[in-house]
């Protein structure tokens, strides 16, 4: 102090030069509480597979070191380099890293680092292509066929989460956060709380919908309608149910063709069985199916879209309550009988 040098400043300069991605990474985490829960780890996640996997990636260690020393040369080459094998990958990369340097940046008034290394000219940028994967409508008898056979209580639950997604048109989390609390039985509704445009989304129960809830009712462990088989939860991530019901689908449709060998639960890339998709592909399905029976302006609303049109979400959530759900049931049990139509299932 008394040669004029401030300790505690010395050690704030210090701890600034030395701030790594990691450290900036949880920093702005802690800064923004009302981020949702799946972004939050949507940026952890693409983070510590590229950045923090020096076995995989060596070009890229970036998780432990100065985030000052990712400079832009430094990260377009590595953005290049990834995105030569992975092009999704290194946008989904691209597009963390530029919220965490950005975050640096305004924190810290430049003290960190003076320009985001992450900012490309979206014309430089890897575009990524729509996702167009959905079950065959030739394919849903075996999809329906497959579910029936899931045995034990966790088959079961997935075999109506799965079932109770594809009906609704939900994403995967929609339908495993579904409580009970969520659910009327006396309207015949139930809401999505935490979705992805943060709007509530009120559905009203379809005939096959409410066959689902009631069995689940009368199988009920805890809060969840698609509980976990310890109790503690919901499903989350029904890998090896999936996996089971795309072996059953495959093996029904081509009893002759051997499947691909799992690798942690998952089939390799580049060696996928001829039918094969994930749980948001099911929302998929529904949005291929809805769209031979009903228009194009109802699959909107059944998906939750928010219209382009000014204020339109703020006239749904004031203003659309229980005459704007009962519009809804006659288009999404239209879908759902189509859907059963498809998987025989109609008179069962």
């Amino acid at each position: 102090m008394e040669s004029g040098i401030n300790p505690n400043n010395e050690k704030k300069v210090q701890r600034i030069e030395g701030m790594t991605l990691r450290q900036a990474l949880e920093e702005y985490l802690k800064a923004n509480k009302d981020l949702s829960e799946r972004t939050a780890k949507d940026y952890q996640n693409v983070l510590n597979r590229y950045a923090g996997n020096p076995d995989k990636y060596p070009y890229m260690n970036w998780m432990d070191g100065p985030i000052s020393a990712i400079t832009s040369k430094i990260f377009k080459q590595a953005y290049q380099r990834l995105g030569v094998s992975t092009p999704s990958g290194a946008e989904h990369l691209r597009s963390a890293l530029h919220v965490i340097c950005e975050y640096a940046l305004e924190q810290y008034d430049g003290e960190i680092i003076s320009l985001n290394p992450a900012r490309i000219r979206k014309e430089f940028r890897y575009k990524s292509k729509p996702m167009h994967r959905r079950i065959a409508d030739e394919h849903l008898p075996a999809f329906f066929h497959a579910m029936d056979k899931l045995e034990g209580f966790q088959g079961r639950v997935s075999s109506d989460y799965f079932l109770f997604t594809l009906l609704n048109g939900l994403r995967k989390s929609e339908s495993a956060n579904l409580k009970w609390s969520d659910v009327n039985l006396k309207e015949n509704t139930f809401t999505v709380f935490k979705t992805k445009n943060k709007n509530p989304h009120i559905l009203p129960c379809t005939k096959q919908a409410l066959a689902i809830i009631n069995r689940r009712l009368t199988s009920k462990t805890n809060e969840y309608v698609f509980p976990r088989i310890d109790g503690t939860g919901s499903v989350k991530d029904p890998r090896k149910q999936l996996m089971k019901v795309i072996a059953l689908m495959n093996l029904e449709v081509s009893p002759q063709t051997p499947l691909p060998k799992l690798k942690n639960g998952y089939f390799a890339e580049n060696d996928l069985p001829k039918i094969y998709f994930t749980p948001h592909d099911l929302r998929r399905t529904f949005a291929g199916i809805a769209k031979q029976v009903i228009s194009g302006d109802w699959i909107s609303r059944l998906l939750n879209h928010i219209s382009e049109q000014p204020g339109a979400a703020v006239t749904k959530r004031h203003y659309m309550g229980h005459e704007y759900v009962a519009d809804l049931y006659k288009p999404l049990q239209a879908v759902a009988d189509k859907i059963d139509s498809f998987a025989n299932r109609a008179n069962k």
